[in-house]
Protein backbone atom coordinates (compact mmCIF):
# COMPACT_ATOMS: atom_id res chain seq x y z
CA UNK A 1 0.00 0.00 0.00
CA UNK A 2 1.44 3.42 -1.21
CA UNK A 3 0.36 6.99 -0.46
CA UNK A 4 -1.01 9.10 -2.90
CA UNK A 5 -2.75 11.81 -1.95
CA UNK A 6 -4.33 12.26 1.94
CA UNK A 7 -6.74 15.67 2.70
CA UNK A 8 -9.64 16.25 4.53
CA UNK A 9 -13.02 15.65 3.17
CA UNK A 10 -13.63 19.45 2.35
CA UNK A 11 -9.97 20.25 -0.01
CA UNK A 12 -9.61 19.51 -3.40
CA UNK A 13 -7.16 16.58 -4.79
CA UNK A 14 -3.36 17.10 -4.88
CA UNK A 15 -0.67 14.62 -5.58
CA UNK A 16 2.09 13.93 -3.61
CA UNK A 17 4.96 15.78 -3.93
CA UNK A 18 7.45 12.43 -3.65
CA UNK A 19 5.01 11.13 -6.27
CA UNK A 20 4.45 7.70 -3.64
CA UNK A 21 1.72 6.31 -5.28
CA UNK A 22 -1.73 3.93 -5.13
CA UNK A 23 -2.92 4.62 -1.24
CA UNK A 24 -5.26 7.64 -1.50
CA UNK A 25 -7.42 8.71 1.33
CA UNK A 26 -10.70 9.10 0.28
CA UNK A 27 -14.22 9.49 2.60
CA UNK A 28 -15.58 7.56 5.77
CA UNK A 29 -18.70 7.95 7.97
CA UNK A 30 -20.05 6.10 11.05
CA UNK A 31 -17.12 3.90 12.12
CA UNK A 32 -16.21 4.28 15.78
CA UNK A 33 -18.24 3.01 18.11
CA UNK A 34 -18.17 -1.10 17.28
CA UNK A 35 -21.78 -1.30 16.81
CA UNK A 36 -22.54 1.66 14.85
CA UNK A 37 -19.82 0.64 12.29
CA UNK A 38 -22.41 -0.09 9.99
CA UNK A 39 -24.31 2.92 10.27
CA UNK A 40 -23.38 5.33 7.47
CA UNK A 41 -24.24 9.19 7.84
CA UNK A 42 -24.73 12.08 6.12
CA UNK A 43 -21.42 14.18 7.34
CA UNK A 44 -17.85 12.77 6.35
CA UNK A 45 -16.29 10.17 4.47
CA UNK A 46 -16.25 6.70 3.53
CA UNK A 47 -12.98 4.39 3.91
CA UNK A 48 -12.61 2.18 0.92
CA UNK A 49 -10.97 -0.28 0.39
CA UNK A 50 -10.34 -2.19 -3.08
CA UNK A 51 -13.18 -0.20 -3.59
CA UNK A 52 -15.32 -1.58 -1.40
CA UNK A 53 -16.83 0.38 2.29
CA UNK A 54 -14.05 -0.27 4.99
CA UNK A 55 -17.06 -2.13 7.21
CA UNK A 56 -17.88 -4.70 4.19
CA UNK A 57 -14.20 -5.40 3.28
CA UNK A 58 -13.02 -6.11 7.22
CA UNK A 59 -15.77 -7.28 9.04
CA UNK A 60 -13.75 -8.54 12.42
CA UNK A 61 -13.76 -5.21 14.71
CA UNK A 62 -9.92 -6.13 15.63
CA UNK A 63 -9.35 -4.92 12.08
CA UNK A 64 -11.76 -1.80 12.06
CA UNK A 65 -9.96 -0.58 15.35
CA UNK A 66 -6.45 -1.19 13.46
CA UNK A 67 -6.95 0.34 10.44
CA UNK A 68 -8.16 3.58 12.84
CA UNK A 69 -5.59 3.60 14.91
CA UNK A 70 -3.29 6.29 13.02
CA UNK A 71 -6.48 8.57 13.56
CA UNK A 72 -6.75 7.85 17.20
CA UNK A 73 -3.00 8.60 18.05
CA UNK A 74 -3.26 11.68 16.01
CA UNK A 75 -6.48 12.53 17.34
CA UNK A 76 -8.68 13.36 14.36
CA UNK A 77 -11.68 12.66 13.51
CA UNK A 78 -11.80 9.94 10.96
CA UNK A 79 -15.18 11.08 9.54
CA UNK A 80 -13.41 13.96 8.10
CA UNK A 81 -11.24 12.32 5.99
CA UNK A 82 -11.56 10.83 2.25
CA UNK A 83 -9.60 7.39 2.23
CA UNK A 84 -9.37 4.82 -0.47
CA UNK A 85 -6.82 2.01 -0.46
CA UNK A 86 -5.50 -1.01 -2.94
CA UNK A 87 -4.21 -3.96 -0.92
CA UNK A 88 -3.79 -7.55 -2.62
CA UNK A 89 -2.15 -10.70 -1.35
CA UNK A 90 -1.68 -12.28 2.45
CA UNK A 91 -4.63 -12.78 4.73
CA UNK A 92 -7.27 -10.01 6.27
CA UNK A 93 -4.79 -9.21 9.15
CA UNK A 94 -1.81 -8.51 7.37
CA UNK A 95 -3.89 -6.01 4.89
CA UNK A 96 -5.42 -4.07 7.58
CA UNK A 97 -1.65 -3.90 9.13
CA UNK A 98 -0.72 -2.44 5.38
CA UNK A 99 -4.02 0.48 4.79
CA UNK A 100 -2.45 0.92 8.69
CA UNK A 101 0.56 2.08 7.57
CA UNK A 102 -0.07 3.64 4.47
CA UNK A 103 -2.83 5.87 6.47
CA UNK A 104 0.14 6.99 8.72
CA UNK A 105 2.38 7.48 5.97
CA UNK A 106 0.03 9.70 4.66
CA UNK A 107 -0.94 11.54 7.64
CA UNK A 108 2.62 11.91 8.28
CA UNK A 109 3.01 13.48 4.96
CA UNK A 110 0.53 15.95 5.59
CA UNK A 111 1.65 16.99 8.97
CA UNK A 112 5.16 15.50 9.95
CA UNK A 113 4.15 17.01 13.51
CA UNK A 114 2.43 13.65 13.80
CA UNK A 115 5.58 11.56 13.44
CA UNK A 116 6.96 10.94 17.04
CA UNK A 117 3.72 10.40 18.36
CA UNK A 118 3.12 7.61 15.61
CA UNK A 119 6.62 6.41 15.92
CA UNK A 120 5.93 6.17 19.36
CA UNK A 121 3.15 3.46 18.37
CA UNK A 122 5.15 1.66 15.91
CA UNK A 123 2.51 2.65 13.60
CA UNK A 124 5.09 3.68 10.84
CA UNK A 125 7.23 0.19 11.23
CA UNK A 126 6.66 -2.62 8.44
CA UNK A 127 6.02 -6.17 9.27
CA UNK A 128 9.78 -7.38 8.73
CA UNK A 129 8.69 -10.96 8.05
CA UNK A 130 8.31 -12.72 4.37
CA UNK A 131 8.05 -15.35 2.93
CA UNK A 132 10.98 -17.90 2.60
CA UNK A 133 12.49 -18.99 -0.55
CA UNK A 134 12.00 -22.17 -1.54
CA UNK A 135 15.45 -24.50 -0.86
CA UNK A 136 17.31 -26.98 -2.78
CA UNK A 137 16.62 -30.42 -2.51
CA UNK A 138 13.43 -29.40 -0.37
CA UNK A 139 9.70 -29.25 -1.61
CA UNK A 140 9.66 -26.22 -0.16
CA UNK A 141 11.68 -23.72 2.80
CA UNK A 142 11.30 -26.79 5.43
CA UNK A 143 9.48 -29.58 4.05
CA UNK A 144 11.71 -32.60 2.90
CA UNK A 145 10.80 -35.38 0.78
CA UNK A 146 9.14 -38.05 2.15
CA UNK A 147 11.67 -40.80 2.90
CA UNK A 148 11.47 -44.48 2.30
CA UNK A 149 12.95 -46.87 4.06
CA UNK A 150 13.55 -49.77 1.32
Amino acid sequence: VKVMAALPANDQWVDNPEGVSPMDLVYNPALHNLPERHAETQQGGKILVNQRPMVDYFREPRHLEQILLPFDVAGLDYRTWHVQAKVFGGGLGAQAESVRLGLARALTLLMPELAPAFNAERLLRQDPRIKLPKLPGLRGHRRAKQWSKR
